[in-house]
């Protein structure tokens, strides 16, 4: 059950596979003559095992465990190369966590629990787990982040080969027309994921007011000729005004906020801004009636 060594006044056992209990008898001998034998009884531990991994992903984290640890040991976890990640959570117990660092290529990776015997402050057993860190996907979204009120906004993301957008919706892009915080998880080849973040801003709409420079007044039966003017709220730089009769046709259309009407008929005329607003730096054109 066991191999001997002999090394004079000590002896090196290696036990063998299924060996539980056993004992290891010395006598010496001096002259011919022999001391009464002493006997030291032996019991075998378990081999403890590390678990744990799974893909190993650039800035993720992974748990890896020790099946049981024997009585008056200690455990260090280190990782391999150093550069590559580190123990964040369960240093010195069996469980520990490696959150791990980013690496633009793929990169070879050991995390070693090295066991210790406390009593002789001698190594137990050093076990290694290894695998390979992958790269994160190196992502990126694109598209306004500024909608008109009562429109929306398409985002865009690449970087990966699928994407999954606030937890519901996927393709490489998608249509929002609510304002506040969103995020898109993007998935490389290796399976790795990032998740970025991203928010949107609704353009407040202006107020606009359409009125007449002058009374409204009939003839006869007859409406007289008046004008139209418009004024928009501070903030908003327009680009154009579009005036229309209530049949829909178009009486003027510029820049000029006013338009004048030879020959009105009754009922509600409209007015149409185009205006443009920008937030932080972001640009974005919208229109009002």
């Amino acid at each position: 059950t066991a191999t001997v060594v002999n090394a004079g006044n000590s002896i090196q056992v290696t036990w063998t596979s299924g060996f539980t209990t056993g004992n290891v008898i010395a006598v010496a001998m001096q002259d011919s003559c022999f001391s009464p034998a002493d006997t030291l009884h032996i019991d075998t531990v378990s081999r403890p095992a590390i678990t744990g991994g799974g893909s190993l992903c650039s800035n993720g984290q992974n748990s890896f465990s020790v099946s049981s640890l024997p009585a008056n040991t200690t455990i260090q976890w280190t990782i391999s190369p150093a550069t590559a990640g580190s123990v964040t959570a369960g240093q010195g117990t069996q469980n520990a966590t490696v959150t791990w660092y980013t690496v633009t290529t793929s990169t070879p990776v050991t995390v070693t629990a090295t066991i210790t015997n406390g009593c002789t402050n001698t190594s137990f057993a050093v076990l290694n787990a290894t695998g390979t860190l992958l790269p994160e996907p190196v992502a990126a979204v694109s598209g306004n982040l500024l909608f008109c009120s009562g429109s929306s906004t398409t985002i865009t993301a690449t970087g990966g080969t699928s994407y999954l957008w606030d937890g519901s919706f996927t393709g490489p892009s998608h249509s929002f027309n609510t304002a506040g915080q969103h995020n898109v998880e993007v998935t490389n080849t290796f399976g790795c994921k990032k998740k970025i973040y991203f928010t949107l801003v609704e353009v407040p709409s202006p107020v606009i007011t359409l009125s007449t420079t002058t009374a409204v007044q009939c003839v006869g039966s007859v409406l007289q000729p008046f004008t139209l003017a418009t004024i928009v709220g501070s903030g908003y730089t327009v680009t154009n005004y579009t005036f229309k009769d209530p049949g829909g046709v178009t009486l003027c259309s510029g820049t000029t906020p006013s338009c004048s009407v030879s020959s009105p008929t009754p009922g509600t005329y409209t007015v149409t801004v185009s205006f443009s607003y920008t937030y932080n730096g972001n640009p974005v054109s919208c229109t009002k009636t």
